[in-house]
């Protein structure tokens, strides 16, 4: 039997279905902070005043991703220093780079894709 004969006359034509791709498929980056205490006294002493900026921060980096790569930014925990600074945070970025590479190491178990120290 021949293909139209088993449809009844009517051609079945193949159906493609788009397959997920990296430009089209939204992708998410799990996001922690941490604020060092720095921010925090600049911030008046207040955790909500801290909170909020780096939310704010946060969603402002959420909206570019989103729209330039089809990138959502997820803030999953955050970490604030009110008393004192948990590692030396120094003129020299990549001696701080260091310490809190480090100190992300020993200290936090959150599961996050990436930690931000915000100073």
């Amino acid at each position: 039997m021949s293909e139209q004969q088993v449809s009844g006359g009517l051609r079945r034509s193949k159906r493609y279905v788009r397959k997920p791709s990296v430009q089209t498929e939204t992708k998410y980056i799990e996001l922690m902070v941490v604020n060092d205490n720095e921010m925090f006294v600049q911030l008046r002493r207040s955790s909500s005043q801290t909170k909020n900026f780096a939310k704010a921060v946060v969603n402002m980096a959420d909206a570019i991703y989103k729209e330039q790569l089809n990138t959502r930014i997820v803030l999953v925990a955050m970490e604030t220093w009110t008393s004192k600074n948990m590692m030396p945070v120094v003129e020299d970025p990549l001696i701080t780079l260091q310490k809190f590479m480090k100190y992300r190491k020993d200290n936090i178990k959150d599961q996050s894709d990436v930690v931000h120290l915000f100073s």
